[in-house]
């Protein structure tokens, strides 16, 4: 084995989304980039960063910024945010071609350069959305959600690969030859959640503690004092789950999520207001923990 075998090469992304109407906080969203980006800096990392139309308006300047300094700034569809229907995955050709075009424009606007990677907005996808992409110029990008079932959402991925791979012209779920490089979440094959809909992936939230919790007993040996997990997600409503977790990695790793648009957050916040923790432990998850991560 030679020493380029024994490279692991991995790829970090967030979705940027605050001007959404989930949100409706671009200077928060400014902030949370700029933090995000400064973390991965300090390490040595770069990360990519797929930005919805609106937010790349808000923060252009910003976004050439990070661009300059070696991170990737792609493009992220939400449909509703352009008056669609909120699933692109619901559409056919023309119509898939036609919204991510309006977007994609937006981005030129901005960046002065069409974006080459694209990450879909709820995994929503069918299998006109791979030639849609290489048509209009995409290089790679993360569609997929390997081993989801969500036809509520029009993201079915069952027996998608697990693995990075050229997609497929005419299949979603499968590897093809399609100059589209599919990069797909990171999953664990062996676990459910949501009812069986759902692998647990990389994405660590309370949530996945309740489905997979020797997962949360590892990463409290593992992660080191900057890394947290979020609260985000229904399942928190689940009686005593916020205050297992914060038995099980403690108060200080736990930081407040929203999850929007997927979830209310007055519903996220009012969970951890009636924890049954103290003030200082819910102090710590709502404020105390993000002002030390992002260093506010």
């Amino acid at each position: 084995m030679t020493a380029e075998d024994s490279v692991v090469y991995f790829n970090l992304s967030t979705d940027c989304e605050a001007t959404g109407p989930a949100v409706a906080d671009a200077a928060l969203g400014k902030r949370a980039t700029q933090g995000l980006a400064a973390i991965l800096d300090a390490e040595g990392w770069r990360g990519s960063f797929f930005v919805i139309p609106t937010d790349i308006e808000a923060h252009g300047a910003l976004y050439r910024e990070i661009a300059e300094r070696g991170h990737e700034v792609g493009f992220h569809v939400h449909p509703a945010a352009q008056g669609y229907a909120e699933f692109c995955g619901l559409y056919g050709p023309e119509t898939q071609e036609k919204i991510i075009s309006e977007a994609v424009e937006r981005f030129v606007q901005v960046m002065g350069e069409p974006p080459q990677g694209f990450s879909m907005g709820y995994a929503s996808a069918n299998d006109y959305t791979y030639p849609i992409l290489a048509k209009l110029g995409f290089t790679h990008g993360m569609c997929s959600m390997p081993g989801r079932i969500l036809p509520e959402c029009a993201s079915v991925w069952a027996g998608a690969p697990l693995f990075m791979h050229y997609a497929h012209p005419h299949n979603r779920v499968l590897p093809g030859a399609l100059d589209f490089v599919e990069i797909p979440a990171t999953i664990d094959w062996e676990s459910r959640m949501w009812g069986g809909k759902h692998p647990q992936y990389l994405r660590v939230e309370l949530v996945d503690a309740k489905n997979h919790f020797y997962t949360m007993r590892l990463l409290r040996k593992l992660l080191s004092q900057q890394s947290l997990i979020d609260t985000s997600s229904a399942m928190n409503m689940t009686p005593g789950l916020v205050e297992w977790g914060a038995k099980e990695v403690g108060a200080e790793r736990l930081l407040y999520g929203s999850d929007s648009p997927c979830y209310f957050a007055p519903m996220q916040r009012a969970r951890i207001d009636h924890a049954e923790l103290s003030l200082t432990e819910k102090q710590l998850i709502l404020r105390d923990n993000a002002i030390r991560l992002f260093q506010l």
